[in-house]
């Protein structure tokens, strides 16, 4: 396996979210989300007892993470218009469309299978770009 996609740090790819809708995607990797993840914690004094406790701000981590992890997409409309990707955008289906949440929480983070999903766009690309070899018979 050639992990040299890892150290460059900028493996993306389209993800599909339906039939009709592309996210691309950025990969995310441990220390970028170990960044995310310390930045939506939130440490909290008891004051009864002197003792710190950390919680995740869930919000703040789907935002963060979102902004991370989506760079465009292609096919969401918001009545007769394109509904443009925005950080605002971004949030806004992180927190009120499951299956949108639900792509940005898995795939970006599995190496393997961002590899597998830009080989597949790059072959797609491939083939609607080459045309087919015309076959003639005398």
């Amino acid at each position: 396996m050639d992990i040299s996609r890892l150290k460059k740090k900028d493996l993306q790819a389209w993800l599909p979210l339906t039939e009709e809708v592309e996210i691309l995607c950025q990969y995310v990797n441990r220390s970028e989300m170990d960044r995310i993840l310390a930045e939506a914690t939130i440490t909290r004094m008891n004051p009864g007892t002197g003792l710190r406790s950390e919680e995740r701000d869930e919000p703040k981590f789907r935002s963060l993470l979102g902004r991370a992890v989506v760079k465009d997409w292609r096919g969401l409309r918001d009545g007769e218009t394109e509904f443009p990707c925005t950080p605002e955008n971004v949030v806004y289906l992180m927190e009120d469309y499951a299956e949108f949440r639900v792509l940005v929480l898995s795939v970006p983070m599995s190496f393997e299978r961002m590899l597998a999903a830009e080989k597949a766009q790059a072959e797609k690309n491939s083939a609607t770009t080459s045309a087919p070899n015309a076959i003639t018979q005398e």
